[in-house]
């Protein structure tokens, strides 16, 4: 099979397309991150042995018989793999799956072979629309999609051959260089339709499919409790969480994205009662969160866009103090934790919002109230080091309103102590204390709940707030990138007659590296992430009646008026051209040229660059009979040049006996004898004067 592959260039057009099924096929599922390491590695060493086997650089013995014995040999392990490796059923089924694909890879020769491997890549393509949501698998459709109408037809070529008649090495590289451009006409013309029936189709598969997509990275910070040292250890990744959008300018605003917040603490731990919340219906897609008296307040506010990972349960995530949102749920819910959640509900992880910006300046309209009840919750303080309560006194001392010791605290904490992402080698009786007194550098967990302690043990009611920081700003899409690495908390303290106001005693972090080509390459790949999300996972009806409003509004058509065809054609060009801009008809015109020109001088190219491999080839070795064959096409296609086209009925000789009148009469008389030694004679010698002389037709002018 590999001597077969090496000599048929129809067969080695067939194994490079399937090659590149099987591949994209596996890239497809290995993208979604489901696969584990072994899996991973294990098929991917199959598909490069593969690679080498089809290239003759590697030969494995693996017949029916071994294949057979390893896909039972398997089997039997699989129980052990389910009880004592895996674990899971699923997880032991995707091995076993996965190992047999790789043995029916290294083994394949016949044809009922290739086709499971077919019918094995598209499965995985059908694996991998369910299971990911990343840009990623637009890549490998396309190479999948490219590389299935290329296996089709050569496949469908190779079954209509016998194997019994000998093929002409002319025909086999017609056939190949035939192929290859259907197969990219074949696979551009189902991207543009496929294209056109996206637009056109309204989405329903999302909403019924996202119940099946496993969540890969599920941040355990937003609950009603967190464990301190767990928002530390979400710092660790860089696993994207979100992406955010300001609409209107947010200068000196402090980006912070607010998910929840916790009020009691019992030493290592923050966390909240069990709430149900309450509801706050959504009447077409928007949700008043605010009262009209707050609606009517004085002061700056942010108008942004959010679009969610599913990696936060059903947290809705906040600027400020939300007033408004548009969100395509029938409700969501208010927590007594001023948080707001989907209660568990489908939604489409997109959302706007417009929130009020906390203004010192600005003070609400009617100063807020705290019942006895949530001052008594929010100032509860659990046993710890004496130390704290000492601390927070002195440095508040001499403070004498709620807002200036606060102040106080958040300032020492930022100025006297470190800031680390280190986390403790091993756990402490009493983290607070102990971040305080003894090791004085730490992460905002520390610091928050740090400042929050000591906030209650001057009287000032506090909570901890846990969320996002503003993440990092691309240029090229103009979205923020929020990841878990951005994980933040930070401090709410009570203040009279102010409410709740927002603190934050961690010091700023050494800012990172952001230069340099792989940072660009990571913003272009962060823009194409956010196109799929955006307009891909979340195209709606919504989406769909944006696209057809902006073609309508750029190109309207003019009314009919009795005018001539004519003249209303005439009108209609006008309103296009005008609705065009110019620099995208003139980048146009550019890439129609440049496509014009490759598909124009490229085929020339490798044309004169084959044609020269070939006669190189030629003059190495003896002559054969596909040999001659092709020589003399090519000095039939030379003869054309000039004026003298044969007929299908005539033999050669009889031809050659046609051009007395022409003066390469006498060369083609020799050429036809020579052809008809090497093809019918069996001589085996150079086929140097029959060469010599094609080319010398090739060359010579015109008549």
């Amino acid at each position: 099979m590999v001597s077969e592959a090496r000599a048929n260039p129809l067969e080695q057009f067939f194994q490079v397309a399937l090659l590149g099924m099987i591949a994209s096929g596996y890239g497809a599922v290995a993208a979604s991150g489901t696969l584990d390491a072994p899996t991973l590695a294990g098929t991917g060493v199959a598909i490069l042995a593969r690679i080498a086997i089809a290239a003759g650089l590697l030969r494995i013995p693996i017949g029916e018989r071994v294949a057979t014995a390893l896909a039972v040999a398997y089997i039997g392990f699989y129980p052990i793999d389910y009880f004592y490796l895996s674990g899971e059923f699923l997880t032991a089924t995707v091995h076993l799956v996965f190992f047999i694909s790789a043995v029916l890879l290294l083994k394949a020769s016949t044809g009922r072979d290739y086709r499971l491997l077919q019918l094995i890549a598209f499965l995985q393509m059908l694996a991998g629309s369910v299971l990911s949501i990343t840009s990623l698998y637009l890549i490998f459709l396309a190479i999948f999609l490219l590389s299935a109408t290329a296996a089709l037809a050569a496949g469908e070529v190779r079954g209509r051959l016998d194997s019994g008649t000998r093929v002409t090495y002319s025909t086999l590289r017609g056939a190949r260089r035939g192929l290859g451009i259907l197969s990219l006409c074949a696979f551009l013309a189902t991207l543009a339709l496929g294209a056109v029936f996206f637009v056109l189709l309204p989405r329903t598969a999302h909403a019924a499919l996202r119940h099946l997509i496993p969540d890969r990275f599920h941040i355990s910070g937003f609950s009603n409790e967190v464990l301190l040292g767990q928002i530390g250890q979400l710092r660790l990744s860089s696993t994207p969480v979100m992406h955010t959008r300001i609409y209107n300018s947010a200068a000196g605003v402090d980006l912070k994205w607010r998910g929840t917040t916790l009020a009691q603490f019992d030493g290592r731990r923050w966390f909240n009662e069990i709430d149900r919340g309450e509801p706050v219906l959504v009447h077409r897609r928007q949700a008043r969160l605010a009262t009209l008296e707050q609606l009517g307040r004085v002061g700056r506010r942010v108008h942004y866009e959010v679009q969610l990972k599913s990696a936060t349960d059903d947290v809705l995530f906040f600027l400020g103090v939300p007033e408004v949102i548009n969100i395509d749920a029938p409700q969501i819910v208010r927590t007594a934790a001023s948080g707001y959640r989907t209660g568990g509900l489908a939604f489409s992880s997109r959302y706007e919002a417009i929130s009020f910006v906390d203004d010192p300046l600005s003070p609400p309209l009617t100063p807020p109230m705290m019942s006895e009840e949530a001052r008594r919750v929010h100032l509860q303080t659990p046993l710890m080091n004496p130390g704290v309560a000492r601390l927070a006194r002195e440095v508040t001392a001499g403070k004498l309103t709620s807002e200036a010791k606060a102040r106080a605290l958040e300032t020492h904490l930022r100025t006297q102590y470190g800031y680390t992402t280190e986390l403790l080698s091993e756990p402490v009786r009493d983290p607070v204390g102990h971040f305080l007194l003894v090791r004085r550098q730490g992460h905002c967990e520390y610091f928050a709940s740090s400042m929050a302690i000591m906030l209650r043990t001057v009287g000032i009611p506090s909570r901890v707030a846990t969320g996002f920081q503003s993440g990092s700003y691309n240029p090229i899409s103009n979205w923020y990138l929020i990841r878990a690495s951005d994980a933040h908390s930070w401090v709410e303290a009570w203040i009279d007659g102010r409410g709740w106001v927002a603190y934050d005693p961690t010091p700023s972090a050494p800012p990172s590296d952001n230069q340099g080509f792989l940072h660009t390459a990571a913003l272009y790949l962060d823009a194409m992430e956010l196109f799929w999300q955006d307009w891909i996972m979340s195209y709606d009806l919504d989406r769909q009646i944006l696209i057809a409003n902006r073609i309508g509004q750029n190109i309207r058509l003019p009314a009919w008026s009795g005018q001539g065809v004519g003249e209303y054609a005439r009108q209609v060009w006008r309103r296009v051209s005008a609705a065009i801009d110019r620099r995208t008809v003139a980048t146009l015109v550019v890439c129609s040229v440049m496509v014009w020109l490759v598909w124009w001088f490229a085929p020339r190219f490798w044309t004169l660059w084959r044609r020269q491999k070939t006669d190189e080839w030629l003059r190495a070795r003896p002559a054969q009979a596909a040999d001659a064959t092709l020589l003399y096409q090519r000095l039939l296609d030379a003869l054309r040049k000039h004026g003298n086209e044969k007929p299908a009925w005539l033999t050669p000789r009889e031809f050659a006996r046609t051009l007395t009148q022409s003066p390469h009469a006498e060369l083609v008389n020799e050429a036809t004898e020579i052809y008809h030694e090497l093809r019918y004679g069996a001589r085996q010698q150079p086929a140097h004067r029959l060469l010599d002389i094609v080319t010398a037709l090739e060359r010579s002018p015109k008549a």
